[in-house]
């Protein structure tokens, strides 16, 4: 398969042309762009472009060149977007307020030379004005080059420039951009103008290397309005604009505002809307590097040339021009933060070699400090390549410092993580052997660096301590509530876990009977899972160890949560419980059946009351015709099993089986005692199936139970019943004549049966045409006992031609 091309292009705008309906539309595309390429281009198309004093009516030529244009540059999945839009005036409908907008897709963004904002004001952009300036446009068949405007040394023109002090904002810039290229949030400049803006940007830009200005989202001009859908890191609008916008996590910087600047691990700096900006070592390089011109293109120069000698895909902002102050004695006053960066933010090419590896020796030696508290604090806040360093220092002091380890206070944790396996192998002996001595100091001790480490992803190192001295001492009845008694500060979940699976992990078979304070103090550090999880679950894995943990909880506390309830259940059946041991945990309401399956497990038993609560308010499903089926299975309970009955026996079954005639009245009382203890929440389904039993026992002479008369069965459900009983009679499972024996028994009390009544009245017009006025005696006589078969024929001759008429 061919690679697609680099670039591809589109235009963007309102116009008419021949064979379309007009309005906003693409207009052209040049080189191939994929259906959701051209959907993420188009949908961030600025469709307004207003400019501080608007656009004049009749605009001269000069007016319309200096109107301001916008150029929006990101990343996006594919690579890269620009977005270059310009007033066009109005439309071909006379429409005001029409832009043009000219896109540009680059697929490799980097590595390159180029940095994007070096093509603002670009002669390749597209910029007509007016319907029949924008009709002509074309795309250039290559895409926008560089233009003059944004070059190094235009930017270091303004920088450096006599009559504006301009350093500070860039201070305040350049590390309110990193933050926000660290985070992906949104710098807002408050500039003179569009090519102000694109000053600022090129500054920031020719600071970082060409590779690493592809990664940097920026805008030339927006409006105050329009920064809802912000995605850049730096967006520019007119200063006067900085006053109406309300977005409280946008840092916003005027460029004629003052600025107070911080200091590089002390006062952060503030924008003169109190905002504050964490000092970092790319603006202290900065500060000393652009006081003087000659030497600031020196830097600029420098920043090019490190960049092209390594891989400029993924370097820190900061990390070229580092390398450049330190290798130039003009910026001897930056060498200290330059070391820092290179220490800190090497790629892997670069902290191999001798050099970079002594600096970070005396970077990690000067930030981690002589205490345990200075290698704390310089290990959690480290980024880069110097966080793993700090960190094996600050837990090789750790780990021997027993002063730290009886804080009551939580031991600070870095966010970096490290490995046992790549770990350097002295640190990794050091730390195995503080971990020895520390058995010396007291359980309590030796659990909280175990702690720490574990925090830090060496888990791996603590194993044999956790299996030798610190699972079998919370085993002890006596000792292992002391040990929780004396810890002086709290223990992460994560070691709390790691000895519950020690505890409870290895089978399934007996398990330590532990103290309750240590059951809950294991507990608190187990999400508890849900039965069905927990039967899913194998022996030993940390779901199946959580649920034994809460489980036994349950047992010693008595929880009356039902998911402690459903677990303790869970487990006691699996271990061979009898029904009086489960029947009190199961407690009366209804669970749901996929939880009651899980619980109760292959062997049972089923509780009776939840079993039967849990059929009367479940919803049609698989898992409930499941539990009908097992309970029915298992003969349990006769109230479970007569409500499984409802959703274990199709018609057909109940029918062929006789069912109806000696089971259903059995059945019936059951039903209304269990619906009676529920109250409104009788489920839908079941008592849709149940009203349709109900309407075939009627043809056995059955009466319906009590619970439809209170039951929620509106006309729809009536409907749906009828229709489901003439089907059974079209297919032949019933017959129709003791179906319209039971209509017209029924018609004789004015169908008032509770539920029952409605669905008879409404089936009599539609099998009257079907029946046999001697059979359909026959069945009346046998449902109601009367031998008086003349009387019988009176009656269905008078019903039958009563529901005959009523068609």
């Amino acid at each position: 398969m061919t690679a697609p091309e680099r670039f591809a292009q589109l235009t963007y705008t309102s116009f008419d042309a021949p064979g379309t309906a007009g309005g906003w539309q693409v207009k052209q595309v040049l080189g191939r762009i994929t259906e959701p390429e051209q959907r993420l281009l188009v949908a961030n198309v600025h469709t307004t472009l207003n400019p501080v004093g608007g656009v004049p009516t009749y605009p001269s030529p000069e007016q319309i060149a200096e109107l301001p244009r916008r150029l929006c540059y990101r990343p996006v999945e594919s690579g890269a977007g620009y977005w270059h839009t310009v007033a066009a005036g109005t439309d071909s409908t006379g429409r005001p307020g029409n832009v043009f907008a000219h896109v540009l897709l680059d697929r490799t963004p980097a590595p390159t030379a180029i940095r994007p904002i070096e093509r603002w004001r670009s002669a390749d952009w597209l910029t007509p004005y007016g319907p029949a300036a924008v009709g002509a446009a074309v795309l250039p068949a290559r895409e926008p080059g560089v233009g003059t405007a944004i070059t190094a040394q235009t930017v270091l023109d303004f920088a450096c420039a006599t009559d504006v002090w301009r350093l500070g904002t860039l201070c305040v810039l350049l590390d309110a951009v990193l933050a926000a290229m660290r985070t992906n949030s949104t710098v807002v400049l408050g500039a003179a103008s569009p090519d102000t803006a694109a000053r600022w940007i090129g500054l920031v830009s020719y600071l970082m290397s060409a590779g690493t200005a592809a990664r940097f989202g920026f805008s030339t001009f927006d409006r105050a309005t329009e920064l809802s859908q912000r995605a850049e890191h730096l967006i520019a609008v007119p200063e006067s604009d900085l006053d109406a916008i309300t977005e409280r996590d946008l840092v916003l910087i005027g460029e004629s505002e003052p600025v107070s600047l911080g200091e590089l691990g002390g006062q952060p700096h503030r924008t003169a809307r109190g905002r504050e900006v964490p000092v970092t070592e790319w603006s202290v390089m900065a500060q000393v590097a652009l006081i003087d011109p000659v030497e600031a293109a020196v830097l600029l120069d420098a920043i090019d040339d490190v960049a092209s000698r390594v891989d400029d895909d993924g370097l820190h902002p900061a990390l070229p021009m580092a390398m450049a102050v330190l290798a130039r004695e003009e910026f001897a006053d930056a060498a200290a933060e330059a070391r820092a960066v290179i220490a800190e933010w090497s790629p892997p090419q670069l902290a191999a070699s001798p050099e970079v590896g002594r600096l970070v020796a005396d970077e990690v030696s000067r930030r981690a400090g002589v205490s345990t508290e200075d290698a704390a604090r310089a290990a959690c806040a480290a980024t880069g390549g110097l966080a793993q360093a700090l960190t094996a220092v600050y837990l090789t002091r750790a780990c021997a410092d027993t002063d730290w380890l009886d804080r009551p206070a939580a031991l600070p944790v870095p966010a970096c993580r490290l490995e046992a396996a790549t770990l350097d192998p002295a640190v990794r002996t050091e730390l195995s052997a503080r971990l020895a001595a520390l058995r010396a100091a007291g359980p309590a001790r030796l659990l909280r660096a175990v702690d720490l480490l574990g925090s830090v992803g060496l888990g791996a190192l603590t194993g044999p301590v956790l299996d030798a001295d610190l699972a079998g001492l919370l085993a002890d009845p006596e000792r292992g509530p002391e040990l929780i008694a004396r810890l002086p500060g709290p223990v992460g979940s994560g070691v709390r876990r790691a000895l519950a699976q020690r505890l409870f992990g290895k089978s399934d078979g007996g398990v330590p009977r532990l103290h309750p304070r240590v059951l809950d103090w294991l507990a608190e550090a187990c999400e508890r899972p849900t039965v069905v999880a927990a039967a899913a679950a194998d022996p030993g894995h940390p779901v199946w160890i959580a649920a034994v943990v809460h489980a036994l909880r349950a047992l010693g506390t008595g929880s009356d949560a039902l998911g402690d309830r459903q677990l303790a259940y869970w487990w006691l059946a699996r271990r061979g419980a009898g029904a009086d041991r489960l029947e009190p945990i199961a407690g009366t309401e209804p669970w749901e059946p996929a939880a009651l399956l899980a619980a109760v497990g292959p062997r049972g038993p089923f509780p009776g009351a939840v079993t039967a609560a849990t059929l009367l308010t479940a919803t049609a499903g698989p898992d409930t015709v499941e539990l009908a089926g097992r309970v029915i299975g298992a003969g349990a309970d006769d109230r479970a099993v007569a409500c499984a009955a409802v959703w274990g026996l199709s018609p057909a079954e109940w029918i062929g089986n006789g069912y109806l005639g000696s089971h259903f009245a059995a059945y019936t009382p059951f039903w209304d005692t269990e619906a009676a203890a529920l109250g409104p929440a009788l489920g839908r389904d079941f008592v849709a199936r149940l009203l349709l039993i109900a309407v075939l026992a009627a043809t056995a002479g059955a009466r319906p139970p009590a619970l439809l008369a209170s039951a929620q069965i509106d006309p729809m459900l009536t409907a749906e019943t009828a229709y489901q009983v003439e089907q059974l009679v079209a297919s032949g499972t019933i017959e129709a004549d003791g179906v319209l024996a039971a209509v017209l028994l029924s018609a004789e009390n004015g169908h008032s049966e509770p539920g029952v009544g409605p669905v008879l009245g409404a089936l009599g017009p539609r099998l009257s045409d079907r029946a046999d006025p001697e059979a359909v005696a026959a069945a009346v006589a046998r449902i109601t006992g009367d031998n008086d078969l003349r009387r019988c024929r009176r009656l269905v001759s008078k019903n039958l031609s009563g529901t005959n008429g009523s068609r």
